[in-house]
């Protein structure tokens, strides 16, 4: 039973990490720290964190993008500071309180919950019944 659930966190945590795809152009992404909820079967959705540790790629860098597809951002914090940050229906967008240099080390915390969507021809992450999956991501 634990090899079971260990490869389900496995593939569920696969599905977060692309959804937390950062603008190449602006971070290094070093780490990723993830707290996942993925229990909620019946209303299908999942909440949870994540720590992301990156270096700024840019000097005079003033705002940070992360795809977050359909996913409901709770709060946005950098170093421990909470920031305002705006969502459309795909994309993250936080503005730094200070324009970071190339080089600079920081650690954003982004809190989010919702139901993620399904792929319309293929992958993604799925609930069925009393279960909840992903396909093609891993």
């Amino acid at each position: 039973m634990k090899n079971k659930k260990f490869k389900f966190f496995f593939l569920a945590l696969s599905v977060i990490l692309i959804q937390f795809t950062q603008a190449a152009e602006r971070l290094d992404i070093k780490h990723y720290n993830l707290n996942l909820n993925i229990t909620n079967l019946k209303p299908k959705t999942i909440s949870g964190s994540a720590i992301i540790t990156a270096y700024v790629l840019n000097n005079n860098t003033s705002f940070i993008e992360f795809d977050l597809l359909k996913l409901t951002v709770k709060s946005v914090s950098i170093n421990s500071v909470q920031l305002n940050f705006s969502k459309n229906d795909s994309l993250l967008i936080i503005q730094l309180p200070n324009s970071r240099q190339k080089g600079d080390s920081i650690s954003i915390k982004i809190e989010y919950e919702g139901q993620p969507i399904a792929d319309a021809k293929w992958g993604g992450f799925y609930f069925t019944g009393n279960y909840s999956f992903n396909m093609g991501v891993g």
